[in-house]
């Protein structure tokens, strides 16, 4: 009888330690379905979110290479400027006029402010002489010949930039 027990007692420690039942692995597999497709489901989201971020990021390189070109001008010069269209690639870079225009992914025109060229500061009627208003309209596209007055309005995004005289 000893040695019978002791046979019965082998099989149920080999079965108690032999592995994952059929159910287990199929339910595990199943959890493992649902994550990954949850995961799946959420790249195209990532994708798009990551192409905002970088072309919220270009606009504001072009946004400060724009500041720099106006402040490079003398301020009575400023005042006489008008519409000026720019290139700029993916990056945020300037593309020179005369060089190749095929990189460009942005548009950009940069012009007095239509409403009022001079600001109004607050609590002020008269409009402030040291200080200038511009309007920059920036439009991501490849077309070199993008006309602003054409399109419609959610196709370019347009922002207020403001010059001063530099103080010696």
């Amino acid at each position: 009888m000893k040695t019978n027990d002791l046979k019965v007692q082998r099989v149920f420690r080999h079965r108690l330690v032999s592995g994952f039942s059929l159910i287990e692995t199929v339910l595990a597999l199943g959890i493992m379905g649902l994550a990954i497709t949850a995961l799946l489901g959420l790249l195209p989201h990532g994708i798009e979110m990551s192409r905002k971020a970088a072309n919220v990021s270009a606009m504001s390189r072009i946004l400060d290479s724009v500041q720099s070109r106006l402040a490079m001008n003398s301020f009575a010069a400023l005042k006489n400027l008008g519409a000026t269209t720019l290139h700029y690639d993916d990056q945020g870079a300037v593309l020179e006029d005369g060089g190749d225009l095929t990189m460009t992914s942005y548009v950009v025109r940069v012009r007095p402010a239509r409403s009022a060229p001079q600001a109004i500061l607050p609590g002020s009627g008269a409009q402030e002489e040291t200080l200038l208003c511009f309007s920059v309209d920036i439009a991501a596209t490849a077309n070199v010949n993008f006309s602003f007055d054409g399109a419609a309005k959610n196709a370019f995004d347009s922002m207020p930039l403001h010059i001063a005289p530099l103080v010696p």
